[in-house]
């Protein structure tokens, strides 16, 4: 799911998940931050548990970060 857009089925938030975080209890959260930037504004972010997300596109493709 990592580099994905994703949207959040219960608040609608839309993004692309940028980091996997793992509990100790097992559960699995997202990072996912915003693609729209307005001046010079940080895109805004939001953590999500993994069952919350759905894939919604491709989003970015890592290999062509490097």
């Amino acid at each position: 799911m990592l580099g994905k857009k994703v949207r959040c089925i219960v608040t609608g938030f839309e993004g692309i998940a940028v980091a996997r975080i793992k509990y100790l209890n097992g559960c699995f959260q997202y990072q996912v931050e915003s693609k729209s930037i307005k001046g010079n504004k940080v895109a805004e972010s939001s953590t999500i548990d993994a069952e919350r997300l759905k894939i919604t596109g491709e989003g970015v493709n890592i290999t062509q970060l490097k």
